[in-house]
């Protein structure tokens, strides 16, 4: 299962995230040639039939069985997590001594299962205990089976592996209304995850120099601590976050530069730009022509004074940011279960302690992905838990109606393309009918076409009853 992540709108304001899209692409493993190996028995094809089926025109797991790789698979065990119990105490309140406690109770639970996965000859990966009880591995299709039969397992989960691939919209959505309503909300103590390929935080949207020296001199040692005037809880945008897989990473086995073994260090510089764009149109400050970080006002004359751009502002410019990279410089991933463990990580473990985040964003997903990859699963644990959470739905270019992973997830929200344009090429079409005259605005869908002007003769398929319809003409006309 492979996405393609192009133009991305993202959004964040008040705890409420609108999220950009993805595009969808089936890999080189449509194309594999199967073979006959051990997993293909009844009891693993049953195993792969729901929760480990990528999607239903790229079954992840089988397409790998045939080349005979290893496959990457979350053991979801029994007993809450930290999330899952915070997400039934009130007001999603519950104690640092609790958190730890229950963190270190499951990290107990996990170890006898983990060494029987290890003898079975799976590689452990991760471990989780606040996005979910889990443990992450990687292991040869035919052991899938038996993997069911440890003690304590509660399911066997997909782990989805994704790829990737702002002229001023603000207005166009509204973020200047919600900025001036009331005492005007502008994201303020807000806490908010962008889980993308990490975050160039020297640039000037994020209250950096914005100059090409001082990325040079923050990629030069981009695997050590960070310039804390640039990111962490004294910097001006950036709080905090982490790297979890480094520069070489690679899921995919189809790619020539498949590497994947991750490589983790406490520094999420972005290499590809895709997540500081996603973060810049979250909470990014804005950029004035001089390069400089807008240093306000953010109400309604932001965008109807002489003030003019190189980057606009985020919709909510005044939240705190956390980066959590999840890309290489190039290629897949399928580390996003592992970066929503990180968000909800509260212990002295995790890289925010004691700090409650408010909002996960991923502008990312995988087309005909469903609700139990292990990806959905644990985003929609951190919804139940408080934690709003939005992902990427759809743009698949003229295929309408496709949703993803892990936007499938039970309350996450997602938002599909959209033109932030004020207007979509069409006609209004002023058409003479026995019944008397009637208007119909036709929308161009299929690209750009010079639309003529002028009295054609048309056909129209009058609408069924219970049918939609517009004046009586069917929407299928």
């Amino acid at each position: 299962m492979t996405v393609s992540l192009r133009l991305l709108a993202v959004g964040v304001i008040l705890g409420g995230v609108a999220c950009g899209q993805s595009t969808a692409q089936s890999s080189a493993q449509d194309n594999a040639t199967p073979v006959a190996p051990a997993a293909d028995k009844a009891g693993d094809a049953q195993l792969l039939a729901t929760p480990l089926t990528a999607s239903a025109k790229t079954p992840l797991v089988r397409s790998q069985a045939a080349k005979r790789l290893p496959v990457t698979v979350v053991v979801q065990l029994s007993g809450d997590s930290t999330g899952e119990l915070q997400a039934q105490t009130p007001d999603h309140a519950l104690s640092q001594d609790t958190i730890e406690t229950v963190a270190s109770n499951l990290k107990a639970q996990q170890r006898p299962v983990a060494a029987q996965i290890e003898s079975m000859g799976g590689t452990v990966l991760s471990t989780f205990q606040h996005a979910m009880n889990g443990i992450k591995i990687s292991i040869m299709p035919e052991r899938l089976s038996s993997l069911t039969t440890l003690p304590g397992v509660k399911s066997v989960l997909n782990v989805g592996m994704y790829h990737t691939m702002d002229d001023l919209s603000l207005p166009y959505i509204g973020a200047p209304a919600a900025w001036t309503t009331g005492p005007g909300f502008h994201g303020e103590g807000i806490n908010v995850v962008d889980i993308d390929t990490g975050i160039d935080f020297t640039h000037a949207d994020f209250g950096g120099p914005g100059t090409t020296a001082a990325y040079t001199t923050a990629h030069a040692t981009e695997t050590a601590a960070a310039d804390p005037t640039l990111f962490g809880p004294t910097a001006p945008k950036v709080k905090g976050g982490v790297d979890l897989v480094g520069d070489s990473y690679d899921a995919d086995p189809n790619d020539a530069t498949f590497q994947p073994v991750p490589h983790r260090d406490p520094n999420p510089l972005d290499c590809g730009g895709h997540g500081s764009h996603t973060a810049g149109t979250i909470t990014g400050f804005g950029v004035t022509t001089a390069g400089t970080t807008y240093p306000g006002p953010y109400d309604g004359t932001t965008f109807v004074n002489t003030q003019s751009w190189n980057v606009g502002p985020g919709v909510a410019p005044k939240a705190n940011l956390y980066a959590v990279r999840v890309f290489g410089c190039a290629g897949s991933t399928n580390e996003v279960t592992d970066a929503i463990e990180w968000a909800m990580d509260k212990t002295a473990a995790g890289g925010h302690q004691g700090i409650q985040m408010q909002v996960i964003n991923m502008s990312l997903g995988s087309d005909y992905g469903n609700e139990f990859s292990s990806d959905a699963l644990v985003s929609t644990t951190a919804q139940n838990a408080g934690i709003i959470v939005a992902a990427a739905s759809g743009n698949s270019s003229n295929i309408p109606f496709i949703s993803s992973s892990p936007g499938a997830g039970a309350k996450v929200l997602t938002v599909a393309a959209i033109d932030s344009h004020l207007g979509t090429p069409g006609a209004t079409l002023t058409v003479a009918t026995p019944a008397g005259t009637k208007i119909v605005q036709a929308q161009v869908s299929n690209g750009p076409v010079n639309i003529p002007t002028g009295s054609f003769p048309v056909v129209l398929a009058a609408a069924q009853t219970g049918e939609a319809s517009i004046n009586g003409i069917s929407n299928g006309c």
